[in-house]
């Protein structure tokens, strides 16, 4: 298993960098309306805005996590399987179904957006490259990977579940230091934030 590096940057080269912008900007900038400079100077959401349309965060991914799934095990037992501390009760073979068939070798790559995004938006945003992973893939890497939802919550979006609500839900994989659980994320309408990973296979 492979992790991109994201890279970081310390206060010195925080520094330049922004001695760099402002280099750049000023002979834009200096004969601007100074009315619409303050009004950006009051409005940190929109300048905070403008900002992110310049500098967008760069997806990175975890790449490479090879697993077995098999598609004829009950939910229930792939749970089992994976030794979860916690488990929401809603995870079952009856709200998940799958029509898949078989055991499958795949691998599951763990996408992180590294910025606010909405599920739609997400959608988009991977295009036609991969497709969510299922439960049933979540769990599998779940189980052979059981340390990654220490470091951060991982979510399968390709298994929705409708509860009674009307809510859809999706089922992730959280953790901490002391325990690894297995519960389910509100689908409609959800922003996600940026230590998100989201599990996807390769079409």
């Amino acid at each position: 298993m492979m992790r991109d590096a994201v890279p970081t940057m310390d206060a010195g080269q925080f520094g330049e960098f922004v001695e760099a912008v402002v280099r750049q900007l000023w002979p834009t900038i200096k004969d601007a309306d100074p009315q619409r400079i303050r009004r950006l100077v009051r409005n940190p959401a929109k300048l905070k805005g403008i900002l992110r349309k310049a500098f967008p965060g760069e997806p990175s991914s975890i790449l490479g996590c090879p697993v077995i799934v098999d598609y004829e095990v009950t939910v229930e037992e792939a749970i089992r399987l994976g030794g979860y501390d916690r488990v929401n009760s809603f995870i079952t073979s009856k709200n998940f179904p799958t029509g898949r068939r078989g055991i499958v070798e795949l691998d599951i790559d763990l996408m992180c957006i590294n910025r606010l995004i909405s599920t739609r938006d997400f959608f988009k945003e991977i295009g036609e490259v991969y497709r969510q992973a299922e439960l049933r893939e979540l769990l599998a890497l779940g189980a052979k990977y059981p340390n990654l939802q220490r470091e951060f919550p991982i979510a399968g979006l390709g298994s929705v579940w409708q509860s009674k609500s009307g809510h859809h839900r999706v089922s992730v994989l959280d953790g901490s230091d002391s325990e690894r659980g297995l519960d389910l994320e509100t689908l409609d309408e959800s922003v996600w934030q940026r230590y998100w990973q989201f599990a996807v296979v390769r079409k």
